[in-house]
């Protein structure tokens, strides 16, 4: 209860995950009837810790606390800030959030839940890698941190399916089966090597802010930047919008009737430079 009232304060309703978590991971041990009892004064206790901030704020800054409430509901209705994607967007951003072998990962894991339907832990795991993912893709702005919170249990599904793999090592296709378990380790380790980018001098990433920094006086918050690896820092250090991807058609359409201007990133001689049209 404690867990989620803090949840709660830090990440709103998203924090409401850990009850359908706790049921399932209770009702293992309880039944169904302590584990809804339970899950009832957990849900009490995270209420009575998240609540006074709330009456708080409302009280005293009622505009703000009215303002920010409803923007946090119109991120269901409304495009915000760029934010147009497709509804499989985070499907697709799976494979560069947890691995480019999650989808078989998934397709084990279902059938695993299949055969054993009986054992809520699978069923804990299940709502806690999913039920966000459903939610959010519903959402007209999507944004790839909001599936965050999935971390642990998308990370449980592919040891689940490591665990598969492994074990039929010594069987006629083992050959199959190790490599299929080595790929998913060296393509999470690429992933690490090239996020913490280790051998990247301190210099070129000073010269690369610089450049960055160099370009607000181009960009506003009507400037959406695609193409760009650095999407993050141009975020941090203007006011713009930027995707590391390139934009579809929907994305071009959306964005020039809401008012906003479209630019490229690309790397000239070393610097990074914005561009009218991918290309030129």
């Amino acid at each position: 209860g404690v867990f989620l009232g803090l949840a709660v304060l830090t990440k709103w309703w998203v924090g409401l995950i850990i009850i359908p978590v706790f049921f399932f991971l209770t009702l293992q041990k309880t039944g169904w009837k302590r584990a809804l009892g339970w899950s009832i004064l957990v849900l009490s206790t995270g209420l009575l810790i998240a609540l006074p901030w709330q009456v708080y704020i409302h009280l005293h800054f009622p505009l703000e606390a009215a303002w920010e409430s409803r923007f946090n509901l119109l991120h269901f209705t409304e495009v915000l800030e760029g934010h147009v994607h497709p509804w499989w967007f985070f499907l697709d951003r799976a494979r560069t959030n947890w691995n480019e072998l999650i989808y078989p990962a998934w397709l084990f894991f279902a059938y695993l839940l299949m055969k054993n339907r009986s054992r809520p832990e699978y069923w804990a795991i299940a709502v806690w890698s999913f039920l966000p993912y459903l939610v959010f893709s519903a959402a007209m702005t999507k944004m790839r941190g909001y599936v965050l919170l999935t971390a642990p249990a998308q990370f449980m599904i592919l040891a689940l399916f490591l665990g598969f793999l492994s074990g039929r090592f010594n069987t006629r296709m083992g050959w199959a089966f190790r490599f299929v378990f080595a790929a998913v380790i060296l393509l999470g380790l690429r992933y690490g090597y090239e996020r913490a980018r280790f051998f990247w001098p301190p210099e070129a990433q000073a010269a690369m802010n610089k450049d960055i920094k160099a370009l607000t006086t181009q960009l506003d918050e009507k400037t959406v930047v695609f193409n760009t690896p650095y999407f993050i820092e141009i975020m941090f250090y203007t006011p713009a919008i930027a995707y590391e991807r390139m934009p579809t058609e929907e994305d071009l359409n959306k964005l020039t009737k809401a008012g906003y201007q479209i630019r490229y990133a690309v790397l000239a001689e070393g610097h990074l430079k914005l561009m009218e049209t991918p290309g030129h």
